[in-house]
């Protein structure tokens, strides 16, 4: 059996029908420091800096799961 993705947000069309906008896609912590090349404690202040304002991680089996597109927003208000 093939798993299915579950859509995790909606939006309309212009028929106010919803619209799946697919499944969250999840990076984990060490694989998010790793793309953006810092280390555990610049994380760890990042997520406690409210000032900053990065995106809030998930909490799954006591890891870290971070919304990519969270992270790719929070990056690109950073570089404007």
């Amino acid at each position: 059996m093939q798993p299915v993705a579950v859509p995790t947000t909606f939006d309309t069309d212009a028929r106010g029908a919803p619209r799946a906008n697919g499944p969250k896609r999840l990076i984990t912590g060490p694989r998010l420091r790793d793309r953006l090349g810092i280390s555990a404690p610049t994380l760890w202040r990042w997520l406690r800096n409210e000032a900053l304002g990065f995106p809030k991680p998930m909490v799954i089996n006591g890891r870290l799961f971070f919304e990519e597109d969270q992270v790719t927003a929070w990056l690109e208000s950073r570089s404007a």
